[in-house]
């Protein structure tokens, strides 16, 4: 992972309050997905109860991928790389279930950039 992404997200993440971590192995981990920008995706209630109802559970743990800016989705292309989650920047395929929250038919067309 560049540090312009790795920088990006650590960016998103700093100004949050309320984030789950969770160790690795010890619970089944879930990529909550939202096909569109981040500040979009957060003033979604759905996404908000969807991620607590999952994080509050003794096993089971969720993180939260977005589509990225267009610079830093050009970035992902010419490196050949994957989306990352915002807590702990695995690869989607590093998850053992993928849930996309969709709040509108415009959106359907990210789900399959985002995988």
């Amino acid at each position: 992972m560049s540090w312009k992404i790795k920088n990006y997200l650590q960016n998103i993440l700093s100004r949050e309050d309320g984030y789950s971590l969770y160790p690795a192995g010890i619970r089944s981990r879930f990529a909550l997905c939202y096909p569109n920008k981040y500040e979009v995706g957060m003033s979604n209630l759905g996404m908000h109860i969807i991620y607590n109802q999952i994080n509050s559970r003794n096993d089971s743990a969720a993180e939260r991928f977005f589509m990225p800016d267009l610079d830093i989705e050009k970035l992902l292309i010419n490196n050949n790389q994957n989306l990352f989650s915002l807590e702990t920047k695995k690869e989607m395929n590093c998850f053992d279930f993928a849930i996309f929250v969709l709040h509108d038919e415009i959106e359907y067309i990210n789900v399959a950039c985002m995988l």
